[in-house]
Order: structure tokens, then C-alpha cells, then sequence
């Protein structure tokens, strides 16, 4: 499903607004754009995808396992 670009940005001034009270008109982020700053680690965050679907699998068979039974 694709999102048309108008929506996010409405959805987003109003999140800047109702969180932080913040007055943002969709035409600034529209026209000016937005910087994101974030403390994500990067390579932490990929580990913990790949253990995290390294584990589905594995919880994935079992319950197919339990199921079967």
C-alpha cells in the first residue's frame, strides 16, 4: 500500500503538534524539509534484525511443529 506523500505530511505536522506543541504548516515540511536526528546505532540495530529473524524461524517451526500434532 502506497501512501500519498500529502497524508504523511499531514500526519506528521499534526504529530509535531499534538506531541511537542510545536506549529508546523505542511507547506515547511513541503517546501523546507525536515532533519531527523536519532541515537540509533546502526550496527546494532542490524544484529538485532538478524537475531530476531534468526529466532522466528525457529519459533515459526516449532509452532508448526505443535500444530501438527
Amino acid at each position: 500500500m502506497r501512501i500519498p506523500l500529502r497524508r504523511i505530511i499531514a500526519a506528521l505536522a499534526a504529530l509535531l503538534r499534538a506531541e511537542f506543541g510545536w506549529s508546523v504548516a505542511k507547506e515547511e515540511l513541503l517546501e523546507e524539509g525536515m532533519e531527523i536526528l536519532t541515537t540509533l546505532d546502526v550496527r546494532l540495530q542490524r544484529l538485532a534484525e538478524e537475531i530476531l529473524l534468526r529466532h522466528l524461524d525457529d519459533f515459526d517451526a516449532e509452532r508448526l511443529k505443535s500444530l501438527k500434532k
